[in-house]
């Protein structure tokens, strides 16, 4: 078990399958950080787009879906989602791509220590 705090991974997306799975797998391969977990924000895609991406992330991956009621709600069922499980999230989008090593532990430190920052935009 880590050390650091658990952070949840919360990806929106949207039926854009390819870029979604991208966007997983450069993160799992780029993101120093030791305790992550994911939740998929999906807006009514169908199972054959949240199976790909729910089998991406792995065992204890979290869905919700705002079943084509918008962005903004698939945002909010997901943020809900994460904060269920874990004080930090890292919001992603489904066309979003780490390409290159990036530790997310000073974001992570830097939000525990400091009571004035209350988000880290990447």
């Amino acid at each position: 078990m880590s050390d650091w705090p658990p952070v949840v991974a919360l990806l929106i997306t949207y039926k854009r399958t390819d870029c979604a799975l991208r966007t997983i797998r450069g993160v799992k391969r780029n993101l120093g950080y030791e305790n992550l977990s994911w939740h998929v924000a999906d807006d009514g895609s169908g199972p054959e787009h949240t199976g790909a991406l729910l089998a991406e992330c792995g065992q204890g991956t979290t869905l919700s879906d705002a079943k084509r009621s918008g962005v903004g709600k698939s945002m909010n069922l997901g943020m809900e989602a994460a904060l269920r499980r874990a004080d930090l999230v890292l919001w992603l989008e489904d066309d979003w791509e780490l390409q290159q090593p990036f530790d997310l532990r000073p974001c992570v430190q830097l939000l525990q220590e400091d009571n004035d920052v209350g988000m880290v935009r990447l």
